[in-house]
């Protein structure tokens, strides 16, 4: 095939019928900071559509690893409410087991295209009806999305589970990540803007799971970087609303390129990169004690270990590049730009800042400043492509914890130039006439505009924060002269 696909190594073309197979899948998930199994269950009107897997593992008992259920439910007519009863009898063995995964205490169990059967809420009521006379307790239903309701309650369900654009009705298998809606990957520049549009979706007002995807693609050497980014952004969002579980999708669909085992192309940079993300063990420290761990032998462990130190080095490279992509996504500019650096203006409401309190003011540009810069009537022209700019902003949290961009936004739509300001600095000024403000909310920076078309500008500040992205434009408009 061209591009060519890559094939499994470490676990060949496993059968997850054989137990072997299963118990050198859950070693490497836990050694990864993969907590759970969650197993696609293909289900229709007459029962389980192959629950082999499903069948041995319930009735083996091994392997020793949390496992929930994701039920697929299969095209067709809609289900009616008693036929869908049945599924809760197919499944009560496995949700009985003690190794099932449970949230508060509760057996999860997923539903994928709610939208077949034809009464939801019905089959809903039913399934919890007949898992309290089968001693099983309360259970958790979670839908994924897309669901025909806008609150789970409304379906009598617990949650939705976000899914990934690009594998809504195809997905193989997925995995949870504890603790912890991408677009084809063949096109990275689309899948950089899906990434970043999962990434700035506010959290929505009732229970929620998040899910990644995990996508292996030749055409797109930094797919890896873009799913640990991507991971470890759910993982942080997760955890500040109190929660601790995030999918990944998935463990093995080799057939669409998005699986986490071992392969001949990058072997276990997905395990590694999931590992970092939902357990952050692989910085710079703790790879150079297990370093020194293993430095008798440089051909074995110490080869691995200085592999995967490499990997982190080359995401740190490219975090910029993808940073940048994500920040045009969440301005809405469209996918069209000539570089990482060049945007593509669309007019963009300013998203007002959090309600903890946030900030803005742009106190110089070149050597304009005070009320000569906001009190001119025509744009402030600049002169020589090394621009001086300084101000500050604030948005409701530390300022490490903030990526701060500058964007030149054309009027004429010559193309728009954004700026990542790599420091802050102290402003006590500010912090006299806002006690609540950190020190450091200031910049002050010399941006580059060696080649900027000729045009009027207006000035815009850009925040990305773990809670999101905020833009505010400036009263000031800018023309290089």
């Amino acid at each position: 095939a061209r591009p060519r696909r890559f094939l499994p190594t470490e676990l060949g073309f496993g059968d997850p019928r054989v137990p072997e197979v299963r118990e050198a899948q859950a070693d490497l998930a836990r050694e990864h900071g993969v907590d759970a199994f969650c197993y696609l269950y293909p289900w229709g009107a007459a029962g389980p559509l192959w629950d082999a897997p499903w069948r041995d593992l319930v009735a083996s008992g091994r392997p020793e690893l949390p496992f929930c259920l994701m039920v697929a439910v299969e095209e067709g007519e809609p289900i009616a409410t008693a036929r869908a009863a049945r599924l809760l009898d197919d499944v009560a063995p496995g949700l009985a087991d003690r190794r099932y995964l449970r949230i508060d205490g509760r057996p999860l169990v997923a539903v994928r295209d709610v939208s077949r059967f034809a009464d939801p809420a019905a089959s809903a009521r039913q399934w919890r009806a007949a898992a309290a006379a089968r001693g099983l307790g309360e259970i958790h239903l979670c839908a994924a999305e897309p669901a025909p309701a806008d609150r789970p309650e409304d379906l009598g369900f617990d949650s939705f589970l976000e899914t990934p654009a690009s594998t809504a009705h195809t997905a193989d298998g997925a995995d949870a990540a504890n603790g912890a809606n991408a677009a084809n990957a063949a096109n990275p520049a689309n899948a950089a803007a899906a990434v970043a549009a999962a990434l700035t979706r506010p959290w929505p007002p009732f229970r929620f799971f998040r899910s990644v995807e995990c996508r292996r693609d030749a055409a797109d050497p930094r797919a890896g970087e873009l799913y640990e980014h991507w991971l470890r952004s759910a993982v942080d969002a997760t955890r500040r609303h109190g929660g601790g579980l995030v999918f990944v999708d998935s463990w093995n669909d080799w057939l669409r390129g998005a699986y986490l085992e071992p392969d001949d192309g990058d072997g276990r940079a997905a395990l590694l990169a999931t590992r970092r993300a939902a357990r952050g063990p692989a910085s710079g420290l703790v790879l150079l004690r297990q370093l020194r761990e293993v430095l008798g032998d440089v051909e074995g462990p110490a080869a691995r270990v200085l592999g995967e130190l490499g990997q982190v080095l080359g995401l740190h490279e490219h975090t910029r590049d993808r940073l940048l992509a994500s920040v045009e996504a969440a301005l809405a500019r469209g996918e069209a730009a000539s570089g990482p650096e060049i945007l593509r203006w669309v007019p963009v409401a300013s998203r007002h800042l959090p309600p903890s309190g946030g900030g803005f003011c742009l106190d110089l540009v070149g050597t304009v400043g005070g009320a000569e810069l906001y009190g001119a009537s025509e744009p402030i022209p600049l002169r020589g492509d090394q621009i001086h700019l300084a101000g500050w902003a604030h948005a409701g949290c530390a300022p490490d914890e903030v990526d701060l961009f500058l964007a030149l936004e054309s009027s004429g739509g010559a193309g728009d130039r954004i700026f990542r300001v790599a420091e802050r600095v102290a402003r006590l000024d500010v912090v006299a006439a806002f006690p609540g403000h950190p020190a450091r909310c200031g910049f002050d920076t010399v941006v580059d505009l060696a080649g900027l078309p000729p045009d009027v500008y207006r000035v815009a500040i850009v925040q990305r924060t773990p809670q999101g992205a905020y833009r505010d434009a400036t009263a000031v408009t800018v023309r290089p002269d």
